[in-house]
């Protein structure tokens, strides 16, 4: 609109023009001015006005949600005009493989008029500050030139008050790239990149030749060692199987078992792979179709595209919500104990990972169990519980139990004439006792902590007592000591007086309740 003053004029077409610009690119989802430019000189779409869209101000959702980064554009001159006036310096590590020196740090050293690198291995960053000192002074004495500025990142490696006031000695002015930026460090970025590379390419090509030896023809027949089931003296110990192939996870092979119609992982196989399944008329044809599935031991049947990466935690989440939905209770301090009530009758089963042992007070609730679990879970009943942790070859089960571990007129000693002690039979039966009582603390122990009564004493007394030379295997002597707080013991000392007559002590904390 203008006056008819010819004098003046008011003009509010760039106003309206504004206005109309920022209101398109809303509508258009905050689509940038140049390609909606794009769009209307190529007419590519109706209802939008032809005006020229001129960015004139931000925008302030584009802003927070577009920001990038500024870019770096490459320096098209370089001003340094001798050798160290400008060194850049990176440091990277550590690296997985130490060099035969234990170094797994490198600081890399550029200089920005020779392009000349220097690498420095260290074994700990701490160390980066005197090397770089050394360098320095050792350049500058080699080849009669100063060295002016150093550029870095704001590692503590290269920005302490120890290089600060070497370098303000020296007269060596310091440049850091921007937090968080390093290609402003980009030269020393860019030779780290290059000698890692080497470094990777030299190892890969000297590195040694692939080794094939394990592989074995897939679908063989193989020979797996009975390690679950307590075979008898002239039973046979190996079960007969078909080669599936190799573990994702473990370092083993992965074979069906004919016996168990299950799916192992174990190493104590051996292959006939001059035998296969169709060969053999004593297996029938539908094992082909078990062998589609690749369950653990046991897995879901529910689950077979899944079943190929099931851990022992997840085939655990996966029996506990099964037997959750099945009305059976998971116990609040043994998470791998479930119960269920029927009535005066109760069930319980056991989980020992692949293993569950179940009982019950009345025969229906177990078959319900055995039904329940054989109709979704490959598993395989063993009948009655005769053998469990290995305890009944021992012969623990006869042992006279005793209040002490050791009768205190017993005396340690070696016997003249006596037998030697079998040690793996002896690591075994205290293997299985460790086994026990670690894994299953509510079975050797109900409650821990000191218990005292009102009307109990509630005073510090200490005993003490000495052998001189009584220990048998060495003659070194012995004392001890124990200290009670009323009547409960809470601490008991055991001393061994070597010959110079120094003491090793071991402190026991007992507890009663």
């Amino acid at each position: 609109m203008f006056s008819d003053d010819n004098s003046f004029c008011h003009c509010f077409f760039s106003r309206a023009q504004s206005h109309l610009n920022w209101l398109w690119h809303k509508r258009l989802s905050h689509l940038n001015f140049k390609n909606i430019s794009k769009i209307i000189g190529n007419q590519l779409i109706r209802g939008i006005p032809k005006v020229q869209f001129v960015k004139d101000k931000l925008c302030l959702a584009c802003e927070k949600g577009k920001k990038t980064k500024s870019s770096f554009k490459p320096k098209s001159y370089s001003y340094i005009v001798k050798p160290f006036h400008l060194l850049h310096m990176d440091l990277f590590g550590s690296v997985p493989v130490k060099s035969r020196a234990r170094k797994i740090y490198t600081i890399v050293i550029v200089d920005e008029f020779s392009t000349f690198t220097w690498v420095v291995c260290l074994r700990k960053k701490s160390h980066a500050a005197d090397e770089i000192i050394a360098l320095i002074k050792q350049l500058e004495v080699l080849y009669d030139h100063k060295v002016r500025q150093l550029r870095s990142d704001h590692g503590t490696e290269f920005r302490n008050s120890y290089l600060e006031d070497f370098y303000s000695i020296s007269g060596i002015s310091l440049n850091f790239s921007a937090v968080i930026n390093p290609q402003q460090n980009g030269i020393a970025e860019r030779r780290n990149r290059t000698i890692i590379e080497a470094g990777r390419t030299i190892v890969v090509e000297a590195g040694k030749k692939p080794d094939i030896s394990y592989f074995h023809v897939f679908g063989c027949v193989c020979y797996i060692l009975n390690q679950r089931d307590r075979c008898l003296k002239f039973e046979g110990k190996a079960d007969e199987g078909v080669f599936l192939g190799y573990s994702s996870i473990s370092k083993a092979f992965r074979v069906f078992n004919f016996s168990r119609k299950i799916i192992e992982e174990t190493i104590h196989v051996n292959f006939d792979e001059d035998s296969f399944i169709h060969d053999r008329v004593d297996h029938p044809s539908s094992i082909m179709n078990e062998l589609t599935y690749t369950p653990s031991d046991p897995v879901p049947k529910f689950l077979p595209s899944d079943v190929e990466h099931v851990a022992p935690r997840a085939w655990y989440d996966t029996l506990t919500s099964y037997l959750i939905s099945n009305g059976y209770n998971r116990g609040k301090i043994e998470n791998t104990l479930f119960k269920k009530n029927s009535g005066s009758h109760i069930f319980l089963a056991q989980v020992y990972v692949d293993d569950i042992i179940f009982r019950s007070t009345d025969e229906k609730l177990s078959s319900e169990f055995a039904e329940l679990m054989s109709r979704n879970f490959e598993m395989s009943m063993m009948g009655e519980l005769t053998f469990f942790l290995g305890l009944q070859k021992y012969g623990l089960s006869g042992c006279k139990p005793a209040k002490t571990p050791m009768s205190s007129s017993t005396s340690i000693g070696t016997i003249p004439n006596g037998a030697d002690v079998n040690a793996t039979l002896f690591r075994g039966m205290i293997g299985s006792l460790i086994y026990l009582t670690t894994s299953r603390p509510d079975i050797f122990t109900l409650n821990l902590g000191l218990w005292y009564p009102h009307d109990s004493e509630f005073k510090l007394v200490g005993y003490t007592d000495s052998d001189l030379g009584g220990f048998d295997i060495d003659g070194k002597s012995t004392s001890g000591g124990a200290q009670m707080l009323g009547n409960r013991l809470i601490l008991q000392e055991l001393k061994d007086i070597n010959d110079l007559g120094a003491e090793k002590k071991s402190g026991i904390m007992s507890s009663s309740s």
